[in-house]
């Protein structure tokens, strides 16, 4: 194995391996609320306690299962990986921003065309994103990259897809000629949980679209009060 691979936080071994653990814990969290059900349903009296004590065990393990998977699926390897990218940066020299900057999100990345479930992973890269107030400058584990606003032609928010229940989002990038990337998708990364990460991701496409289309209105219109949303981004 190379330096470069050993050096990096986000690898494919790594991946594949966050991925097995994933289809583990996938087995596991029905499996804890099937035998939890059927011990609320045992307490409750069984098969003699009728439909209540079916209702409940049912109720029981569906709660179960709805907080395992949101606490087990992958937010134990979101923590690590920021970590260890943070350090990584940091011994590099290459962190050029205050990670507790509230406008700094911990984000995965992907090229639309490159994303494929067969790696029990959405995205290609990860990284922190910073919005300023001209653009994006993103310090990622291989990529690093910074885009003006005016290079950004729409900032939508779509489902992940790929089984996901709807409400899981991920936002699409698309950016003028082509450059840096013709599009790119970000998904929040921060948290614990699934739905901390889905919550990011609607927080970073609300900020960013807000940026994207004043700062855009502002020059489409020759606007000299620019400045002054300038100013207002930063307060």
């Amino acid at each position: 194995m190379s330096r470069e691979s050993d050096e990096r936080v986000f690898s494919e071994a790594k991946v594949r391996r966050a991925g097995l653990v994933s289809a583990l814990a996938g087995f596991v969290a029905p499996t804890l609320a099937l035998f939890t059900g059927l011990l609320a349903r045992w307490l409750l009296g069984g098969a003699d306690g009728g439909w209540p004590a079916n209702l409940i065990g049912f109720g029981v393990g569906l709660a179960v299962l709805a907080v395992a998977s949101d606490y087990l699926f992958l937010g134990w390897f979101n923590r690590r990986v920021r970590r260890q990218l943070a350090q990584k940066l940091r011994r590099l020299g290459e962190l050029s921003f205050d990670l507790d900057d509230p406008n700094v999100y911990f984000v995965g990345l992907a090229h639309p065309a490159k994303v494929s479930w067969l790696r029990w992973e959405t995205d290609d890269e990860v990284g922190f994103l910073r919005l300023t107030f001209d653009g994006l400058e993103f310090l990622g584990d291989r990529l690093r990259f910074q885009v003006p606003f005016d290079r950004l032609t729409a900032v939508e928010l779509e489902p992940i897809g790929y089984g996901l229940p709807q409400r899981f989002k991920r936002i699409r990038v698309t950016f003028a000629g082509g450059e840096p990337f013709e599009e790119l998708l970000l998904c929040g990364r921060e948290g614990d949980r699934l739905t901390t990460g889905n919550d990011e991701t609607r927080t970073l496409h609300e900020a960013l679209r807000q940026r994207w289309q004043r700062r855009s209105s502002a020059r489409l219109a020759n606007d000299p009060l620019a400045e002054t949303l300038d100013a207002e981004l930063e307060a």
